[in-house]
């Protein structure tokens, strides 16, 4: 979820990057988003997402990169988010689970040696989830 007007609470920083496009800098305490997720923050050879939740310290969780970047990472990485989000499961493991699935696909992707354009194989493994 981005940021907005309606979901920030008062204290809104707004600021703009270094191309002036406006962002709202904020804490998850000062927000009405109870959990974020930034995902895909490159780390040498490995990926990082940083979880935040309302009330508990950031975790970090890393994953080995998994070859180049394929469409299709983000919108499959959410659903499971999304999905575990509506039954109940803990956040910090979903974000786990989410990439983990995302590194599995991945790799099954480059034994296929599908095209980068492409995007990922992942209905094989859809039982796992």
């Amino acid at each position: 979820l981005q940021p907005t007007k309606e979901n920030i609470r008062e204290k809104v920083d707004m600021k703009k990057d270094r191309y002036g496009s406006t962002y709202y800098v904020t804490t998850v305490e000062e927000s009405n988003l109870g959990k974020i997720v930034i995902s895909g923050i490159e780390r040498g050879e490995d990926l990082e997402n940083i979880v935040y939740e309302k009330g508990k310290a950031p975790a970090v969780l890393r994953e080995h990169r998994v070859g180049p970047c394929r469409s299709g990472t983000g919108d499959v990485f959410s659903s499971i988010i999304a999905a575990d989000a509506v039954n109940g499961v803990n956040f910090k493991a979903s974000v786990k689970k989410a990439s983990a699935f995302i590194a599995k696909v991945l790799r099954r992707t480059a034994e296929l040696s599908l095209p980068k354009t492409d995007g990922i194989c992942f209905e094989e493994f859809l039982t796992e989830l």
